[in-house]
């Protein structure tokens, strides 16, 4: 379950993905503290790619550098109304991580290095006490 830094519990099968609005492409970066979470990372990425987002691939950032809980990071402000729309969508697919608490974080400081439309997707750290 969640305890152990699992997300996507609680999905709706069958609900359609809105995906990304009309205009550029919206791309997600999806990072991940452990190799455990990698197998609900491709199933997340497989459910993003088939909504019509770019998913480029997973990262395995480690422990320290991972939130407490699932993050979705933007950069830029402008990209507000694409990132309300991939909120929408994890919140079918992974609804019990991206419930209405989780919003979005916006890192402007990183904007420099951030390409328009581009996201990202932070799995948390393993609660205390879990199996890495």
């Amino acid at each position: 379950g969640a305890a152990d830094g699992a997300i996507c519990t609680g999905a709706s099968p069958g609900t359609p993905l809105r995906g990304p609005s009309e205009g550029a492409p919206v791309t997600v970066y999806i990072q991940i503290a452990t190799e455990a979470q990698r197998p609900i990372a491709q199933r997340l990425q497989q459910a993003l790619a088939s909504a019509g987002y770019e998913m480029p691939g997973i990262q395995r950032v480690g422990v320290p550098r991972s939130p407490r809980s699932p993050e979705l990071r933007f950069f830029r402000v402008e990209d507000g109304a694409a990132v309300d729309g991939l909120v929408d969508d994890l919140r079918i697919v992974c609804p019990s991580e991206f419930d209405d608490a989780a919003a979005p974080r916006l890192l402007a400081s990183l904007r420099k290095g951030a390409l328009p439309r581009t996201f990202e997707i932070w799995f948390p750290k393993p609660a205390a006490g879990a199996r890495p």
